[in-house]
């Protein structure tokens, strides 16, 4: 199968820097059927997706939709790699202030700079991952860019930031560095 060394990789190398980690599926915990559904009640009804689309990590666990292990290995390697950075920035932070940096600095919606600035960085790898995977060209398409910034500036993330262009020139910066990266030998 295409991609599956390179998946089973990536989970080797988090397994090594993270012991305790774990991929856990989203149905079989408690804690994140509870944030479900505050999630649809404080976006009113507007984020349904928690469950089947994102994942999530909570205190060094990765909660994935039921769907994971039918996902292409390429796509799973690419979240984890996202995850990881999380992770890291969790033993950055320690628990406490990366929670709080993630959930509360310094509005929990609107301007939820902490926020914003952990998802940059995860989703910087995010885009390294995708270029080197599939092509630097998949990361300038409207459809990427626009579904990415969408994270960003929609319920998906409780309206973490809402200045488009702002978003904007932050993505291109990275695609840039990453195009940048990619051709230097």
């Amino acid at each position: 199968m295409v991609g599956l060394a390179e998946y089973l990789r990536v989970e080797k190398e988090i397994t090594t820097e993270f012991p305790n980690f774990d991929v856990v599926p989203k149905r079989n915990s408690l804690l994140m059927k509870v944030a479900n559904v505050l999630l649809i009640i404080i976006t009113f009804g507007q984020m349904r997706t928690f469950m089947t689309r994102f994942t999530t990590q909570v205190m060094g666990k990765i909660y994935v939709p039921d769907d994971w292990t039918s996902r292409p290995p390429l796509e799973r390697a690419v979240t984890l790699r996202h995850e990881r950075v999380h992770l890291r920035q969790r033993v950055r932070y320690g628990n406490l202030m990366f929670t709080l940096r993630y959930a509360w600095w310094p509005l929990p919606l609107l301007f939820a700079l902490g926020r914003r600035d952990l998802e940059q960085e995860a989703y910087e790898e995010s885009m390294r991952a995708v270029a080197e995977y599939y092509g630097v060209n998949v990361i300038y398409s409207p459809a990427y860019k626009e579904n990415m910034l969408g994270n960003f500036t929609s319920a998906s993330y409780f309206w973490m930031f809402p200045f488009k262009k702002k978003l904007e020139a932050w993505f291109e910066s990275t695609a840039n560095k990453i195009r940048e990266g990619l051709t230097t030998p």
